[in-house]
């Protein structure tokens, strides 16, 4: 019993030491990116991706944009869409992979949209995962109300999950 014990608490601090690393180069990943955005909304995400990707295209970043939806793709530095490729259903965790492969190519701007729906996920989207310190809503409409929400201001609540703190907020909203 000691041993099993002792086996599994060297497993769990390898584990642990493991999770630190992948936290480690994540953030110097992110840390390379001089631009930063997160697109959130009801409707209209990919198109706003996708022109602000543009926007920062012709501004001379190497950007790379994110969409997930219908046709989730990324939309490299030359405005090339890259088909997503998946094995299952669409999974956040698939967004430390992109963004590791981009930058790794030497993009310096991400735009990405937001691929959850539920306020947990949104949250972890942006928190843990992108940092963006931009977050673009692009409206608040009835839809998903089963995962957020029965009212337009459930719903906006939920989508102010991806609003950085001491970050930018750009909508057009009221």
């Amino acid at each position: 019993m000691l041993t099993f014990l002792a086996a599994t608490g060297v497993s769990a601090a390898l584990a642990m030491e493991g999770f630190r690393r992948r936290e480690s180069r994540h953030t110097a990943t992110l840390d390379t990116l001089d631009v930063n955005v997160h697109v959130n909304g009801t409707r209209g995400k990919s198109t706003v991706t996708r022109m602000i990707g543009g926007m920062l295209r012709a501004q001379g970043f190497t950007t790379i944009a994110k969409t997930t939806g219908t046709y989730a793709c990324v939309i490299d530095h030359e405005g090339t869409e890259h088909p997503i490729k998946r094995v299952g259903p669409p999974n956040i965790n698939e967004q430390y992979d992109i963004l590791k492969q981009w930058v790794a190519k030497g993009a310096n701007a991400a735009v990405f949209e937001c691929m959850a729906v539920k306020p947990k996920y949104q949250a972890l989207c942006q928190d843990v995962i992108l940092r963006s310190p931009i977050c673009i809503i692009t409206n608040v409409r009835l839809d998903h109300q089963e995962d957020m929400g029965d009212t337009v201001e459930d719903i906006a609540a939920s989508l102010c999950s991806t609003v950085p703190v001491d970050g930018t907020v750009i909508t057009g909203e009221r």
